[in-house]
């Protein structure tokens, strides 16, 4: 009876002294991996611009799970028909919604914007996947200028009529000068 009381007692400390460890520890939440959808478009207005105009490019990245995410950077890329490549502009924080303002394409461009992804460093965190915009076309008008004559101002004519008016006005003056009959 001793040795079952010794037992029963050794057994109850043991399972005492485990039993704040096991109600310390959180329950860890489950970390998801999440597809990711990126996308751009113009702020406001038209994709067109007028030569030396600047454009206000937003965008978003969407997670699978219907969120934004918000870790992670996002880069926006630019290649115009100039470009062999395309050439990095900016890179900003993955939160929600991004935004590029003050774009000055000199010629027609087309934009993509890259979330780079995101690999969770807790259990609390969710993976996110990189993922790349489709192409955002922007064209560039050129700055044409026309004037036009003066109020008031003649046109110049060809010589040839010019050469014929004045003989004939010359003619006309001569006949009715008075000294002339």
């Amino acid at each position: 009876m001793k040795t079952s009381r010794l037992i029963t007692g050794l057994l109850s400390t043991a399972l005492l002294g485990v039993a704040p460890l096991a109600v310390a520890q959180p329950a860890q939440a489950a970390t998801e991996n999440l597809t990711t959808t990126t996308t751009l478009e113009v702020s406001y207005g038209e994709p067109t611009v007028v030569h030396g105009e600047k454009v206000s490019i937003t965008g978003r990245v969407t997670a699978s799970d219907g969120n934004s995410a918000y870790k992670g950077t996002v880069t926006l890329y630019a290649q115009s028909t100039k470009d062999a490549a395309p050439v990095a502009l900016a890179t900003v924080p993955a939160g929600g919604y991004v935004s590029f303002p003050d774009i000055k394409p000199k010629s027609n461009t087309i934009y993509q914007a890259a979330y780079s992804g995101y690999a969770a460093t807790t259990a609390y965190e969710d993976n996110y996947a990189a993922s790349t915009s489709n192409g955002l076309a922007v064209g560039v008008q050129r700055k044409v200028k026309f004037t036009t004559p003066a109020s008031g101002s003649r046109a110049r004519s060809a010589p040839t009529t010019s050469a014929r008016r004045s003989s004939s006005s010359a003619s006309r003056a001569r006949s009715t000068s008075p000294g002339a009959r």
